[in-house]
């Protein structure tokens, strides 16, 4: 009975995660969504390679890896493609530009 409980807590605390990080509280016992406010969104944290690839060129790294092949945006950056497809994938962006 407590491995249930513990269980259903776990599958709450995740799905309101998911919901906070789309913007949307998930509220305990209420059947409603109540949305959040752009500033309660909590930005997504970005790696020290992020870091290093925005202080080299100059711009936001959603700029320069939103469109273009995966592999040619990591040759031009000087990044593992594969790194390319995890940070796309982390940002939220679509990998079939």
């Amino acid at each position: 009975m407590a491995d249930r409980v513990r269980q259903h807590t776990r599958e709450l605390d995740l799905r309101a995660r998911i919901l906070r990080e789309k913007g949307v509280k998930f509220e305990y016992g209420k059947r409603t969504v109540v949305a959040v406010r752009d500033e309660d969104i909590q930005p997504i944290p970005k790696t020290p390679m992020m870091l290093l690839v925005e202080a080299r060129t100059g711009q936001d790294i959603k700029v320069l890896i939103q469109s273009g092949k995966v592999r040619d945006i990591a040759k031009r950056l000087g990044v593992n493609y594969s790194t390319i497809s995890k940070w796309r994938k982390m940002l939220g962006i679509s990998n079939y530009d």
